[in-house]
């Protein structure tokens, strides 16, 4: 017997004889609808670094569940998947009888890198007996801290002023210790 839908059945056996059973109400239930309930994002630390991670919990199915973040492509047993860059991810559960659930958009941050750039650069002059430097950033997570070299300053401002004439490398680190990228700025 295949191919039975579910519901209410009447189940009759009969031999070679023609002798029958007495008829035997059989009845049969889909399984509850896969569905993905909820993924829980962790971020990576960092844009760039491959430290985020998802936590999938699924309802329904039947049997064993198995979990995708890549649209479908490689399936694993464990709901909770690691080692993931910044980016947007598909999540999919699939159970034993092959269902599958629709693409589920997850998105794991930082979206963006952690970037510095100057705002504003005042050279030294008859004026500005010291120069100055202001710095923008981008990214990452406040509060930020930046740094000047050769002058080993660091501040949570992103103005250093009083500078002497030098050629000067600038970069931040973020509330993660994300390291932004660098730049040189002569005075």
């Amino acid at each position: 017997i295949g191919s039975l839908e579910a519901g209410d059945h009447i189940l009759v056996v009969a031999d070679s004889n023609d002798c029958t059973s007495p008829p035997y109400l059989l009845t049969l239930t889909e399984p509850a609808e896969l569905l993905i309930d909820t993924v829980t994002v962790s971020d990576a630390t960092c844009y760039g670094d491959s430290d985020g991670a998802v936590s999938i919990t699924a309802l329904g199915g039947t049997g064993i569940l198995t979990y995708s973040v890549d649209d479908g492509e490689n399936y694993g047993e464990d709901p909770d998947i690691g080692s993931l860059l910044s980016a947007d991810y598909p999540v999919r559960v699939r159970d034993e009888a092959g269902c599958e659930t629709e693409a589920y958009p997850v998105s794991l941050g930082p979206a963006e890198p952690f970037l510095v750039d100057t705002l504003e650069v005042v050279p030294i002059g008859a004026t500005h007996p010291g120069g100055s430097i202001i710095l923008v950033s981008t990214g990452g997570i406040t509060p930020v801290t930046y740094v000047i070299v050769p002058d080993s300053s660091i501040s949570s401002s992103c103005e250093f002023s009083d500078l002497q004439a030098d050629q000067y490398r600038l970069f931040a680190y973020d509330a993660n210790l994300c390291r932004s990228n660098e730049i040189s700025v002569t005075l």
